[in-house]
């Protein structure tokens, strides 16, 4: 158990280490924050807020008002029939 406890303290003590390494390093410190940055930018300008023609298929056992109402609002070009 004691082993346990030293190993733990051990990554611990060399997470601390890392990390005060890498406020030391200005260069790369910006490399993160402006991939990360670029990441999330790229991201929402590379994805649309919205469907744009999903195929799409529905199977109509009840043939109720509700399903046919619920099939007319499938409608383009945001889904295709």
């Amino acid at each position: 158990m004691q082993s346990m406890k030293r190993r733990i303290a051990t990554i611990y003590n060399l997470g601390i280490k890392e990390f005060y390494s890498l406020a030391r390093d200005v260069a790369l410190m910006l490399l993160i924050i402006l991939m990360f940055s670029g990441v999330i930018y790229s991201n929402s300008k590379a994805k649309p807020d919205s469907l744009n023609k999903a195929a799409i298929a529905v199977v109509d056992e009840d043939q109720s008002t509700l399903s046919a109402r619920l099939i007319d609002a499938l409608h383009e070009p945001y889904f295709l029939p």
